[in-house]
């Protein structure tokens, strides 16, 4: 089992989203990208990584 941590750098909240597969990232991202801008009407300004091979695909960068 894998996990995914989201930080906001501002407020230093923490978002834990359990993966079973690294490849599942994409699709989790997806959806706290449509969270964040639903709920706080705000864009998620950047994204740092870790440089994991999971993070590294066209669909991932756009």
């Amino acid at each position: 089992m894998y996990y995914l941590v989201v930080l906001d750098s501002c407020t230093h909240y923490v978002w834990t989203f359990p993966l079973r597969h690294k490849s599942d990232v994409l699709s989790v991202l997806t959806a706290f990208y449509a969270y964040v801008q639903t709920q706080f009407e705000r864009p998620v300004l950047a994204f740092q990584t870790d440089n994991g091979k999971e993070f590294d695909s066209l669909a991932v960068r756009s």
